[in-house]
């Protein structure tokens, strides 16, 4: 598999083809609003963040094959501990006006007790379903400065969760997202 460096991310082109029926099967679940969370708050907050999303079943045919690609990409660019690939995913909707503001993945849960033995977000992974919508931009940060890139329909990018990345808003259209976690230990 060949990859992209992007200053503190790699992007896979065309990863999938069409992702139409994955997009469809999905929309076919009860979404629920995306919330915020941290070891402080559990909420749902507009300002911030304004998208719809759902947990994918790990055993689904598109999150394995983000799983393949999250193992490869970790032993040949990353090489981070990581014990569960694509533990973690999310199908998410963001309508006209949907947003996410600068954040970081890694999320640290005030209740544990051994951090040791809890595995943590460790590498983030953005598959973009669609590009049938303006607006919705992928923005990471590097050493303090802003950037993008081309980000089409297919493409898989992946950068540790601690990188500050942000969605800008959506302008017309909807934009989809499959959104995946691997976590290892502390």
């Amino acid at each position: 598999m060949k990859f992209e460096v992007l200053q503190n991310a790699i992007v896979f082109r065309n990863a999938f083809e069409d992702l139409s029926g994955f997009i469809e099967e999905q929309k076919q679940k009860p979404l629920q609003d995306s919330g915020l969370s941290s070891a402080n708050i559990d909420r749902y907050d507009t300002d911030i963040r304004e998208s719809k999303q759902v947990s994918i079943n790990h055993n689904n045919p598109v999150v394995e094959k983000v799983r393949e690609i999250s193992k490869f990409a970790n032993e040949n660019y990353f090489k981070i501990n990581i014990s569960q690939y694509a533990k973690e995913n999310h199908f998410i909707q963001y309508d006209n006006g949907g947003k996410f503001e600068k954040h970081t993945d890694t999320i640290w849960n005030a209740d544990v007790k051994d951090l040791d033995k809890k595995p943590v977000r460790k590498l983030s992974c953005i598959t973009l379903l669609n590009d049938d919508f303006t607006g919705g931009k992928l923005a990471l940060w590097y050493t303090g400065n802003r950037y993008s890139f081309l980000f089409n329909a297919g493409d898989v990018i992946f950068f540790p969760s601690y990188v500050h990345h942000k969605v800008d808003p959506v302008k017309s259209g909807v934009r989809y997202s499959l959104v995946s976690w691997s976590h290892g230990e502390f």
